[in-house]
């Protein structure tokens, strides 16, 4: 399988009164077609900006300083989103490109009903199908409806057909935004709605939520952590994505429904055959969900390899020392030696050097490269690749 997304050299810098905040730093990623990859780190290292960037969403003041995110859009190869304008942007979030939020409490919209926000996005990404089912709607009263009660309903359908084909044949059509304008021809749309609101009890049902028809019709506050995260999983997953981003969807909830959410998204992934990007501080999480995983430190891509060779043959040194400080039966913790680096004041070289017990006098002066020392494991550090080095990733 092809590389769904390339992340090459990124670099984001906040531009503050206090200083530059050095964010990202020339991380690379790869993710497969149909992949979860797990993005693994401390709180502020840099995981969720990474997402982030790929949705270029980063938040003023930040910028993207350099680099490339390449993802595959169509079959013709890789496209740099970086390149493409606000607007083809705004079509490929929650169309091609989805993200789960960290906390749904702040990413539900309070005065809106889950079923209004959930429809939102079907209305904007999914307009051909609405159009289509819209049709099959009328065609099917048409059957079923005899009489003058059919023959006075004609003309009203006559014209909404004339205005869902065209919807469906360009769903960019300015058609639909000249009738919303009109208050009397408004109430023609009222059939995409109608079918919008099933597709989003559709959406419900399909990520296990009981009683999707009573949910719908609920506002955020009235429902609980795991059905909230359930329901940004539904909105998020409503159009299909080829690729979802999942930034640490359980870290609120409890161990049971932490369970059933990543037992969700592995079902949901391989029903639409999408790829996963992961985001968690929580290593056993990885372990369970993910194919690959990535440790992050401060900005900067330490290591990348197999869910079973970090695990199992953990290179850098500090996915040593986040291994080590797992609790284990039997075996006492062991903290990490000093303080995260400072990401104004950045030190220079490997961010890592001054809590790192193995560092070398090149560790001080020069940022490692991500190196490929065995087959599919890449890191990046000077004391690992000592002067043999290996294949760039």
């Amino acid at each position: 399988m092809g590389k769904v997304l390339s992340i090459r050299d990124l670099t984001v810098r906040f531009y503050t009164y206090e200083g530059i905040v050095h964010a990202l730093e020339n991380v690379n990623i790869d993710i497969d077609e149909q992949e979860t990859f797990g993005l693994v780190g401390e709180t502020g290292c840099g995981k969720t900006l990474t997402a982030l960037s790929i949705l270029r969403l980063i938040p003023p003041p930040g910028r993207i300083e350099s680099g490339s995110i390449l993802f595959r859009l169509d079959n013709n190869g890789l496209t740099d989103l970086l390149t493409l304008t606000e607007d083809d942007m705004q079509d490929i979030r929650g169309r091609t490109i989805s993200m789960v939020f960290q906390e749904p409490s702040a990413a539900l919209n309070p005065v809106f009903t889950i079923g209004d926000q959930i429809a939102e996005v079907i209305l904007l990404h999914q307009k051909h199908k609405l159009a289509e089912k819209a049709l099959k709607t009328i065609e099917e009263l048409k059957l079923t409806r005899q009489g003058i009660r059919a023959q006075l309903a004609n003309p009203i359908w006559s014209v909404e057909q004339l205005l869902f084909r065209r919807l469906q044949n360009n769903p960019d059509s300015i058609w639909p935004r000249i009738v919303r304008r009109i208050p009397i021809a408004r109430r023609l749309l009222w059939r995409l709605r109608d079918e919008a609101d099933r597709m989003a009890i559709a959406s419900l049902k399909e990520v296990e939520i009981p009683d999707a028809d009573r949910v719908v019709q609920q506002y955020p506050h009235q429902l609980s952590g795991g059905m909230k995260q359930r329901a940004m999983i539904a909105a998020a997953l409503a159009c299909s994505p080829k690729f979802l981003i999942a930034d640490e969807p359980t870290t609120s909830l409890d161990v049971t429904i932490q369970a059933q959410i990543m037992e969700l998204i592995r079902r949901l992934k391989a029903e639409w055959q999408s790829s996963v990007l992961y985001i968690t501080h929580d290593l056993a999480v990885a372990a369970e969900l993910c194919d690959r995983v990535g440790v992050m430190y401060a900005g900067t891509l330490c290591e990348v390899a197999s869910v079973d060779d970090i695990f199992s043959n953990p290179l850098h040194p500090y996915t040593r020392a986040l291994m080590a400080a797992v609790p284990r039966p039997g075996k006492k913790p062991e903290g990490i030696s000093g303080f995260i680096a400072d990401p104004i004041n950045p030190p220079p070289g490997c961010r890592f050097h001054p809590r790192c017990h193995s560092s070398i006098e090149i560790c001080t002066k020069e940022l490692p490269e991500m190196q490929e020392l065995a087959p599919g494991h890449f890191v990046a550090c000077h004391n690992c690749l000592g002067e043999e080095g290996g294949s760039s990733s």
